[in-house]
């Protein structure tokens, strides 16, 4: 699937959405909902990184206040979560990663045009 940045030209293919597991078992409800809204977002035809960006500190966040909440010695569905999240976030890391260098590229370049436009003004 081809995306592109709101305002922007088309990006490159990225990793097909469906290679990747947000949700597991041990997923509640507010992160499950907070999964779908990214998976949706990924699978747009326009990526819109803003979007995609806030949903993803709302997810940290969410992961976040679950674990500060873990009593000092957690029950095993507590420790599932963690270790399931755990491999969620490192996939999800590996393909969001790609994303970020686009997103910094494309800025780079916008910079440089601008700068350029400034200096023959």
């Amino acid at each position: 699937m081809k995306h592109k940045n709101k305002d922007s030209k088309p990006q490159s293919d990225h990793t097909s959405v469906s290679k990747i597991e947000l949700v597991h078992e041990y997923t509640y409800p507010e992160l499950l909902v907070n999964s779908h809204a990214i998976e949706k977002v990924l699978n747009a035809e326009e990526l819109d990184s803003k979007l995609l960006f806030d949903l993803i500190e709302q997810r940290d966040d969410l992961v976040q206040s679950f674990l500060e909440s873990l009593p000092e010695k957690p029950n095993a569905n507590q420790k599932g979560f963690v270790e399931a999240e755990y491999k969620v976030n490192q996939t999800f890391t590996q393909y969001i990663h790609p994303l970020l260098q686009e997103a910094e590229q494309e800025l780079h370049g916008f910079v440089r045009g601008r700068s350029a436009v400034k200096k023959y003004k």
